[in-house]
Formats: C-alpha cells, sequence, structure tokens
C-alpha cells in the first residue's frame, strides 16, 4: 500500500493523496521512475490519462484519443506526435526567422520604442506574453494567414480556457451527470464552433490538394502542422477533414500555456534578479544569429529558463498515467483501475541531492562551467552549480518538466526555441522593472499554477541589439 503523506516523508517510497474523485499515487526515486516508464501503455495509458483531464468528449467537439496514436478505435488519425516531434522539430532553423519577425512587429504595436509615456510604457506581463506566445504558436501550427485571422485567434485562445474549465466541472460530476453537464455548458463553449467552422473547410481543402499531388498535379505546400499532420499518417489509416481539425487542436491545447507561463515566470525572475540581464544580453548580441540560423544554443538564456522552471514549474505534477488495469510496483505499492499515477514535479526539484542549495536562485546553475570561465562571469557569492550541465530539453529522473521516457512531450524542442526568441527580443529592446517585487505572481488550482494576470512590469526601450 502506498504511503499517505509527502515526498520527504515518504523517504523514496510510493505515496498517495486522495481527492474528492481520484487518488494519486507519486513516484520519486530514480528506479521507481523507470518502473513506471516500463509498465505498457495497455496498464497505465498517457492517452486515457488526457482523456480524463480534459473529457474531449464533452468539451472539445467530441474529440477522442486513440491509444498509440491510432492503433485502436478506428482506422482513421494518428499523426500528432509524429508531425510535432519530427517534421516540427526538424523545420525550425526555418520557423524561428519568421517567429522573430512577428514577436518584434508584436512588441513594437503593443510597447512602441518611440511613444513610450516619459520613456517608458507599463504592461500587465503575462497577458503580454500570452499574446506573443498565441501568435507565435498560432503561425506554426495552424499557418500564417490564419495568424494573422484576429476573430479566430482569439477564439482559439478562448478555446483551451474553456475546455479547462469545462472539464474540471464535469470531472468533479457523477460520470452520469457529464453529458446533461455538457448540454448546459454547450452555449458557454462558443469558441469552438468558430475554430472548428474556420478550421474545417481548410482541413478538406488541404486533403484534396494531398490527393492531387498524389496524382502528380502541383499543389501548395504549406509548412504548419496541419500539412505535417497529413505527411506523417501512419500506412494504412485514413483521414477525414473532421478527425485533423481534431488532431491539429490537440497540438494547440498543450502549446500555449506552459510556453507563456515559463517565459512570463523567467522575465519576472529576472526583474527580481536583474544581475543577469548584462551577460544575457552579451550572449544574445553575439550568439543569436547563430541560434536562429540552426534553432540550438544561447546556453546561458537555456540555463536561466531552465533555473527558473525548476523553482516556479507551471504544473506541480508530471508524468501522469492513468490505471487502465491494476499494477503493483516492486515495492509493494498498489495502483487500482482508476488511479492515477505521477510524479512530483516541484518536490523533486527541490530534492537537495539532485539541485544543491535547491531553494536558491542560480541563474547559471545549468551551464557549461568552462562558458562561465570563458566570459568571466564570477561566481563570487558560490552560487549553486551542478556537477554536470544540462539544458532545458533534456529529460531524466531527476528533471521531468517535460516528462521523460518514450513519451516526453515531443514539442519540448519548439518551445524552447520559442521562449528563447520571446526572451531575446523583450532583453533586447526594453529595460525591464517590476511595478511592485512584493506581489503576488501566481495561484494554484489543483495541480496547475496560474498566472496573475495583474502584474504589471515597467518597460523601457534601450538600443537594439542583434536579437532585434
Amino acid at each position: 500500500m502506498a504511503y499517505r503523506g509527502s515526498l520527504f516523508e515518504s523517504q523514496g517510497k510510493g505515496y498517495e493523496i486522495l481527492t474528492p474523485e481520484s487518488r494519486y499515487v507519486f513516484v520519486s526515486s530514480p528506479s521507481h521512475i523507470k518502473e513506471l516508464l516500463a509498465v505498457p501503455d495497455s496498464v497505465f495509458s498517457l492517452y486515457a490519462a488526457s482523456r480524463q483531464l480534459l473529457q474531449p468528449i464533452f468539451t472539445m467537439h467530441n474529440f477522442n484519443w486513440l491509444d498509440k496514436e491510432g492503433t485502436k478505435g478506428g482506422n482513421e488519425g494518428g499523426g500528432f506526435v509524429r508531425a510535432v516531434r519530427v517534421c516540427l522539430t526538424n523545420t525550425l532553423p526555418t520557423i524561428v526567422p519568421s517567429i522573430r519577425k512577428l514577436v518584434s512587429e508584436e512588441l513594437d504595436r503593443l510597447l512602441p520604442l518611440k511613444k513610450c509615456e516619459n520613456g517608458s510604457k507599463t504592461a500587465a506581463i503575462y497577458p503580454l506574453i500570452l499574446r506573443l506566445t498565441v501568435l507565435s504558436n498560432a503561425e506554426v501550427i495552424f499557418g500564417k494567414e490564419l495568424a494573422r485571422n484576429e476573430l479566430f485567434i482569439q477564439a482559439a485562445k478562448q478555446y483551451i480556457e474553456q475546455v479547462f474549465l469545462g472539464a474540471e466541472l464535469i470531472r468533479l460530476l457523477p460520470s452520469w451527470m457529464a453529458p446533461v453537464a455538457s448540454r448546459a455548458l454547450r452555449p458557454w463553449l462558443n469558441a469552438q464552433h468558430i475554430v472548428y467552422e474556420t478550421l474545417t473547410p481548410i482541413a478538406a481543402r488541404r486533403l484534396r490538394e494531398q490527393g492531387l499531388a498524389e496524382n502528380g498535379i502541383l499543389a501548395s505546400q504549406d509548412a504548419d502542422c496541419i500539412q505535417w499532420i497529413m505527411e506523417s499518417l501512419p500506412t494504412g489509416r485514413v483521414l477525414t477533414p473532421q478527425r485533423l481539425v481534431h488532431e491539429t487542436m490537440a497540438i494547440w491545447f498543450g502549446s500555449i500555456h506552459a510556453v507563456a507561463g515559463a517565459i512570463t515566470i523567467a522575465l519576472q525572475d529576472l526583474c527580481l534578479h536583474p544581475e543577469y540581464l548584462d551577460p544575457l544580453r552579451k550572449e544574445i548580441d553575439t550568439q543569436y544569429l547563430n541560434f536562429e540560423r540552426i534553432a540550438q544554443g544561447l546556453p546561458l538564456l537555456d540555463s536561466f529558463l531552465k533555473e527558473s522552471a525548476r523553482l516556479t514549474p507551471t504544473e506541480a505534477l508530471s508524468t501522469r498515467r492513468y490505471a487502465v488495469e491494476p499494477h503493483t510496483f516492486s515495492d509493494g505499492t498498489h495502483l487500482n483501475r482508476g488511479d492515477w499515477a505521477c510524479t512530483p514535479l516541484i518536490a523533486i526539484n527541490r530534492i537537495p541531492e539532485f539541485y544543491p542549495n535547491p531553494e536558491q536562485f542560480s541563474g547559471f546553475r545549468f551551464a557549461p562551467p568552462q562558458l562561465l570561465d570563458s566570459l568571466s562571469i564570477k561566481d563570487e557569492e558560490g552560487l549553486p552549480k551542478q556537477d554536470t550541465p544540462s539544458k532545458l530539453v533534456d529529460t531524466d529522473h531527476k528533471w521531468l518538466m517535460f516528462g521523460t521516457g518514450r513519451q516526453a512531450c515531443p514539442g519540448r524542442f519548439y518551445a524552447a526555441a520559442a521562449a528563447k526568441v520571446i526572451m531575446s527580443q523583450i532583453i533586447s529592446k526594453y529595460d525591464m522593472r517590476m511595478v511592485d517585487k512584493d506581489a503576488k505572481r501566481w495561484w494554484s488550482l489543483r495541480s496547475t499554477i496560474v498566472l496573475r494576470e495583474d502584474v504589471m512590469v515597467e518597460f523601457t526601450p534601450r538600443v537594439k541589439g542583434n536579437g532585434s
């Protein structure tokens, strides 16, 4: 039986937390995490976890994740994971310059360099970053045309919020009430109608063009997730316009708030630790162009983003799996059907054996020591460093922000690149100051950290760097 308590009280053993509707069993030791990842998908299912969390039948226009990308439940769908993991990642060097241009233009519109009152402009930081993230991801997922359709963009943003809150409500109700609740919620879930009515004819046209191309007739080739899903379809599977839209929206749902949250928290941390601003700017000024060429690099910024996410992740849990069959771990920890297996992300991020002085913010904790030495970045305060440098996108039993194992987040390379683009643009263009350094920056909803939208930052224009 799992211990009922916390990670530090359980001394590495599995422990349980009971909620009104579920039992969560947490594992944290390297051996248990390895064991968790080895459990077959037919026992611990990521896709079943997604279905339970989001209730997509009721909140996402009757969408349903297919186990193992389409191996069950019919003969359609199944390409969205490969579309993100392979196609999107391989196209990053082409995508990054386009994102930089879009972000730069939007910043110039929202925080104009030449029209700031008294030399500066105050803005709510989270809505600003959310806007930049939505526009950037919309271009990558839906294409350039829709990324500039303001009605669609607003609906797509609202879609995520409505699904999240609608699913939370339905999960708290008895299962027999879910269809009744979904009918009652239908007028409120209005964003999905705009989204699906806009995307469905586009999906139908794209599929027709793909058929023409297969018959030797030249058709336009778009570089976005809609196209990559079609190209990644497993052999023998068919794709309807409706399924193509559903799989595209599955990517969209997971692409926004975690990325926007991580960037916002990092910028807030930079305001609270301004001593990191100068070395980060120097890195951007000298290395950004190479980063944009290969969509990799900027190790100081990478480390700062990782340290910020370590201390304030946007989720308290990671590696969620839903038990569709009972399972017993080697130490006797047992899960019944309907239980959840997961890892306690916040607690693991503060284990002293993994992270020396874990409560202390050390922005270059993960950077290569030889790099810091070569840049004459002194460690005058004895800030903690890791024995082995690492990157934001790495995955292992110590760093579970993107999960780990074969089902680690397929979009993490894009997420890291997009975060660096947005951070670089803001750092290059503006000096920043939090209006109230003591302001509460977030609140918790279950396991999710929800950023407050009223935290204000003052932006002062500066001379542009190479990241501009």
